[in-house]
């Protein structure tokens, strides 16, 4: 069972980073403003409608990937580029909810959407079939964070070593943690903004089931006492169905300069 108590002075810089990453939603000099006001502005995506996306943006080759990390889902990443006119389907069931993150083909991180996205119907003809269940990731809250609350995060199935994405509502870049390959679980010491959100994917490329978002509750505080990332392992998770939720058409994530941190 992962100990979701202890802390680890190694990964403290790691941890520290990872609370500025999310915290931070200025444009830096690897990252460009995307203008996620331009596909719904009542919140609402229909299913299987396609959405031209004008980037705004050409330092760098045209081609993107729109990740939509669905909450408690399976994110799906899709190209953006000349020969598909930039459309982006959404291929996600009516009633999930999405959060979005756009980069470049250099992984310039073009933000995080400051809004949670609601599916609603549309047509059907675009859905993939349900997520495979055995590949998912649970954590120990599910309602709100406190300030420098441990949250524990677990994951089951899948081929490690995994990746995690934390996702903020209007960070400028998802923070991408890969663990080390024996581990399948992570402590982190909660000093992050509110509205957070987890996914995992695997050696192969394949996403799992990730989580709900979070809600911190409280001061911000990037004091927290041992504040950290503490990557571990889990012998006994507990019963827990995940919700079903869909396979997406995967695409391999470009390798760039958003933020990543390797542990161990």
């Amino acid at each position: 069972m992962a100990n979701f108590g202890y802390s680890s002075r190694p990964l403290l810089v790691i941890g520290m980073l990872l609370y500025r990453a999310l915290l931070c939603s200025t444009q830096s000099g690897n990252t460009f403003s995307f203008p996620f006001d331009q596909l719904a502005p009542n919140s609402e995506l229909l299913s299987c409608l396609p959405y031209h996306l004008s980037v705004g943006y050409s330092r760098y080759p045209p081609i993107y990937y729109l990740y939509a990390y669905e909450l408690g889902g399976v994110t799906s990443v899709s190209t953006l580029n000349a020969s598909n006119n930039y459309m982006w389907t959404v291929s996600h069931r009516p009633g999930t909810q999405l959060m979005l993150s756009v980069t470049d083909a250099n992984g310039n991180s073009g933000g995080v959407s400051g809004t949670v996205y609601g599916v609603i119907p549309g047509a059907t003809d675009c859905l993939p079939p349900p997520a495979n269940q055995s590949f998912f990731m649970i954590s120990n809250v599910t309602g709100n964070l406190e300030p420098c609350q441990p949250l524990g995060l677990a994951i089951e199935g899948g081929s490690p070593p995994y990746s995690l994405s934390f996702v903020s509502l209007n960070a400028t870049a998802p923070v991408i943690v890969t663990l080390p390959s024996v581990d399948n679980a992570l402590t982190y010491i909660n000093a992050a903004p509110p509205g957070i959100a987890m996914s995992v994917h695997d050696s192969t490329g394949t996403w799992g089931i990730g989580t709900s978002l979070i809600y911190t509750v409280g001061p911000l505080n990037s004091s927290c006492n041992g504040t950290s990332l503490i990557p571990s392992q889990t012998s006994d998770l507990p019963p827990f169905p995940p919700q079903q939720s869909l396979v997406p058409s995967l695409v391999d994530p470009p390798s760039g300069s958003y933020s990543s941190y390797q542990l161990g």
